[in-house]
């Protein structure tokens, strides 16, 4: 492996945890503004979990499985961070959150097995 191809994986990976952040933490902030730019960010964060992972598993040389924890991170953190509200009487924060955490799974999972294996013969 050469100095090159494992710069360009942590790269890869670093992008991989900071771009759905980013666009995470803009939808969460604009979610006191309403409920349109909120999904409208969040749509653009699933999408970038999808594109990423594939990215992650192609070019990154990746294991399916660490490109779908890198990109599923933030959502992840979310969820942990919502789970407080479940001793409460308003436990709908961490249900939204699980179920977008679900969500970005499914979509990171479906984008990792469009991309080839980074080993040959599996």
């Amino acid at each position: 492996m050469s100095a090159l191809s494992v710069i360009r994986g942590g790269l890869i990976g670093i992008a991989a945890v900071v771009v759905p952040s980013a666009v995470l933490g803009a939808a969460a902030v604009y979610s006191l503004a309403g409920a349109e730019p909120f999904i409208g960010l969040l749509c653009v964060s699933l999408a970038f979990v999808g594109g990423l992972a594939w990215v992650c598993v192609r070019f990154g040389r990746f294991s399916p499985r660490v490109a779908i924890i890198l990109t599923t991170l933030p959502f992840t953190v979310f969820a942990l961070m919502t789970m407080r509200t479940i001793g409460t009487d308003n436990s709908g924060a961490f249900l939204l959150w699980g179920v977008l955490l679900a969500i970005a799974v499914a979509i990171a999972y479906g984008a990792t097995r469009l991309a080839p294996s980074p080993t040959p013969g599996k």
